[in-house]
């Protein structure tokens, strides 16, 4: 899922669903694996979300300001720049999810949490 139509439709998703969607991404080897029941993906998903939450403050926020005015109004181009910062903490799911996710959470709450 790379294309631009792709990353708007994930972008167009709500919290909750992209929450579930993390977690049925996750592998066997990830946090107990995916689940089929939508709670326990959206459970997994959270808690992975949570247990990464410095790591994408780290890679996310130091670079935020970097970015154009046509990046930071352009959702597609924001995630797909989100991505491009995250990709070695997103083993075994799509950087493309947790950067929708990350833009959705708000990249200004985000960032003032991990201040």
């Amino acid at each position: 899922m790379d294309s631009s139509k792709d990353i708007a439709a994930l972008s167009d998703l709500s919290k909750v669903d992209l929450f579930a969607r993390l977690g049925g991404e996750l592998t066997a080897t990830d946090i107990g694996g995916a689940s089929e029941d939508r709670p326990a993906q959206i459970a997994q998903g959270k808690a992975w979300f949570r247990s990464r939450k410095t790591n994408l403050q780290k890679a996310i926020c130091p670079e935020v300001n970097r970015f154009s005015a046509k990046v930071r109004t352009d959702t597609v181009a924001l995630v797909a720049a989100i991505a491009d910062l995250i990709v070695s903490i997103c083993a075994g799911v799509s950087p493309i999810t947790v950067a929708a996710l990350c833009v959705k959470y708000g990249l200004d709450r985000l960032c003032e949490e991990g201040s």
